[in-house]
C-alpha cells in the first residue's frame, strides 16, 4: 500500500472533524467528552498551518 502525505486544505477540514469525532466516544485518541463542531475546530486548523 502506498500512502501520500499533503498539508491539509481548508475544505479538508469537515473530513478531519468527522474522523476526530469518530474517536472521542472510546475517548483513546482525544480527551474530549463530546463531538466538536467545523466552526470549533477552525482556530485550530488556522493555528496549524491550514
Amino acid at each position: 500500500m502506498q500512502y501520500t502525505i499533503s498539508e491539509a486544505r481548508q475544505q479538508d477540514l469537515p473530513a478531519i472533524v468527522e474522523i476526530y469525532n469518530s474517536t472521542v466516544a472510546t475517548r483513546q485518541s482525544t480527551a474530549d467528552l463530546s463531538p466538536v463542531s467545523v466552526a470549533e475546530r477552525q482556530v485550530w486548523f488556522d493555528a496549524h498551518g491550514g
